[in-house]
């Protein structure tokens, strides 16, 4: 066996081990995820774990959320919430943004260098056929914009989709995470209440992300239908 085909070997065996212990990870921790967006003793828990790193709390955040874009079925909402906690609405902001604009050139560059091989590790064929008619659409670059605007859609998943296309990767790193701002600052503005000890209204906040987010994801299916071009017609690969 040459050093290039065990090199692939070896990437697929980490990358598959990886996605295993993702999903391994996210269903044991979904009970404790679900008390995490309802009860304020929770987060103050995760946001205390996290302040226990001292001066090293910021980059400890940064890299979680580099993590959680690279494995897309883990939830970014509560190091989000975690985050206004520990720095208040627009400090909140400023370390999540570092994190999200970190994971979002990684995965791009990874996408581009590896291409669809291993976006199927983190992404099923299902979905990525989903958004390949999308990803050839003169209007990708507005559309994407609008689709991580909107809470609720899977802004990972177009983070992988983009590596594959011609998008300019400078322009897409601009308006991928400025649009991400809105979403961002509802629940890092979550995180600054309960620091204020203002419960009620932060799990109200928490609410109408949710509602927002549900409302998005049909949003969402609708542009994916009005760009996705027709589901019996051949596709193209991006």
């Amino acid at each position: 066996m040459n050093s290039k085909k065990l090199f692939k070997m070896i990437a697929v065996l980490v990358s598959a081990g990886a996605v295993i212990a993702a999903a391994a990870a996210l269903w044991a921790c979904l009970p404790w995820l679900w008390r995490f967006f309802f009860d304020p003793a929770a987060q103050q828990q995760l946001s205390g774990w996290l302040a226990s790193f001292g001066p090293w709390t910021f980059f400890v955040i940064v890299a979680l959320q580099v993590v959680q874009i690279v494995f897309v079925v883990l939830p970014g909402k509560p190091l989000e919430v975690a985050a206004g906690l520990l720095y208040g609405a627009l400090g909140g902001i400023a370390v999540t943004y570092a994190g999200v604009l970190a994971g979002t050139v990684l995965v791009y560059y990874l996408s581009k260098r590896f291409g669809r091989p291993l976006v199927r590790r983190f992404i099923s064929e299902e979905t990525l056929d989903r958004y390949t008619a999308l990803t050839h659409s003169p209007k990708f670059e507005p559309l994407v914009f609008l689709l991580f605007l909107i809470p609720g859609t899977p802004k990972d998943v177009l983070t992988y989709l983009a590596g594959l296309t011609d998008v300019k990767p400078v322009r897409y790193f601009l308006y991928s995470s400025l649009a991400r701002v809105p979403t961002i600052l509802f629940s890092t503005a979550a995180g600054g209440l309960i620091a204020d000890g203002n419960f009620g209204l932060s799990v109200a906040l928490i609410l109408v992300v949710g509602a927002l987010g549900a409302a998005g994801l049909v949003f969402h299916d609708k542009i994916l239908s009005r760009f996705g071009g027709n589901e019996n017609e051949p596709k193209k690969r991006p």
